[in-house]
């Protein structure tokens, strides 16, 4: 979630490079909250810019996900984890 303070609408600007040479407008308005998510690995740089054309310092982002193989791995736990609740309640209530 980015928050931010202005007085007047603001773009948000995303880029991949530092000196913003190639960007992209993710939002436009008068809100002080944005929620990104979505992006690949990778360093990202923010900004805003007011209709007066002037921008805030840049906000450097940087997107690390984890691998596939552990994301896996701790779904299987859980999946292991669930079996076994669902076994317990259904052993107590056969016992019953």
């Amino acid at each position: 979630m980015l928050e931010w303070q202005s007085d007047s609408p603001v773009s948000l600007e995303i880029s991949t490079s530092p000196d913003f040479s190639k960007t992209k407008q993710l939002y436009a308005g008068s809100a002080h909250r944005y929620f990104l998510s979505g992006l690949a690995n990778g360093d990202y740089y923010l900004r805003l810019k007011t209709l007066e054309g002037q921008t805030s310092t840049p906000l450097l982002v940087s997107v690390v996900h984890q691998s596939l193989n552990r994301a896996l791995f701790l779904v299987a736990i859980g999946a292991l984890v669930t079996l076994a609740v669902v076994i317990t309640i259904l052993r107590g209530a056969r016992d019953e």
